[in-house]
This record gives C-alpha cells, sequence and structure tokens, in this order.
C-alpha cells in the first residue's frame, strides 16, 4: 500500500506542470544571480555588469581597469554547450584581452581543474605558450554549482540565439516599466 503511495507522488513529481514550475523556478535563480549586486543580500553575480540586462554585452572601464578592458560578449550569439558555458562561469577565462571573471570558489584546483588544469599547471603552461587562461581576481561573488547551473540555463533560455522578449524584459523591470516598451506590441 505504502509503494501504491509513493509511486503516484513521484508521478505527480515528474509531471509536465511541476517539471515547467521547477524550470521558471530555476530560470528566475538565474535572472536574480545574473542581476548586478548592488548589496551582498542582492544575491546578484553582476554578470549585468559586463553583459547587459538584455544579453547584448557592454563595453566599460569599471572592472579590472587596470589590468585590461572590461567587458562582456554578445551571449544572444553564443554557440557554447551548456557544459562550456558551466565551465566558463565556474573558470572564468583570460585571454589577455578580456577577463570573464570566475565564480565557483573551488576552480582551478584539483577538486575542480579548468579546461584541464590547476592554478600551478596553467602557470607553468603559461609561461611558455603567452598569458596564462586563468583570471586574476574573482567574480564579485563565488557561486554554489546550482547557482551556476541556473545561470547558465536563464542564459540558455533567455538570451543565446534569440533577442529579448516583452515576457523576460517584464520580470527584469516590472509590469509598468516604459523601459520593455521596444518589445510591447505597437496598436494603431
Amino acid at each position: 500500500m505504502k509503494l501504491g503511495w509513493v509511486a503516484v507522488v513521484l508521478l505527480g513529481l515528474a509531471s509536465p506542470a511541476y517539471a515547467q514550475q521547477a524550470d521558471v523556478a530555476l530560470l528566475e535563480m538565474g535572472m536574480r544571480i545574473f542581476k548586478d549586486a548592488l548589496t551582498p543580500a542582492d544575491g546578484g553575480a553582476g554578470c549585468e555588469l559586463c553583459h547587459n540586462w538584455n544579453g547584448v554585452g557592454r563595453q566599460h572601464n569599471m572592472l579590472f581597469a587596470d589590468l585590461v578592458p572590461a567587458g562582456g560578449n554578445d551571449l544572444t550569439k553564443s554557440t557554447m554547450t551548456r557544459e562550456q558555458m558551466i565551465e566558463m562561469v565556474s573558470c572564468g577565462t583570460f585571454d589577455g584581452g578580456r577577463i570573464m571573471p570566475r565564480f565557483y570558489g573551488d576552480a582551478w584546483t584539483n577538486a575542480y581543474k579548468c579546461y584541464g588544469k590547476t592554478a600551478a599547471e596553467d602557470a607553468l603552461a603559461a609561461s611558455a605558450a603567452g598569458p596564462p587562461k586563468r583570471p586574476p581576481q574573482p567574480g564579485m561573488r563565488q557561486l554554489a554549482p546550482r547557482e551556476i547551473e541556473a545561470v547558465v540555463a536563464y542564459v540558455q533560455a533567455v538570451y543565446q540565439g534569440k533577442s529579448m522578449s516583452l515576457d523576460w524584459c517584464l520580470k527584469w523591470y516590472g509590469t509598468n516599466s516604459k523601459g520593455c516598451d521596444n518589445w510591447r506590441p505597437v496598436v494603431q
């Protein structure tokens, strides 16, 4: 009798409606983390500073200005897989021209190698082959693996291969925002 009840509960959890709610919750968590963190309580990681609220990227000199020009790539043009994007957010990268900060605390260690290397292995390889790939500074805050997955899910669902939609603009700014007028249907 108990097994039957457990099976019904598990089937209920696996329903499309439950999966859709879980997906929406994951995407909303990803959006919260993507946003600029004005205070630690906001929970944001500041992705918006470099990639812009609508994912098209922006150039600025705020972060790391003494090292390299800052600014993020256009996420709408990204062709990265989920796994590649998770590694990029976790490990960051430094290509000598731009920095993507690392957001996972264990990145570049034996516990979580980045691009197949630890920080020491990257430094050793860099001395012979150009600048290191490991970014010199961490992100604005460290993210847990689930938070990294949420940011990646958000980026891939909302930005990658797409342009901003009215629905996500309203979620970002609020339902009464004039900032979303560009995505509203024109009424004549």
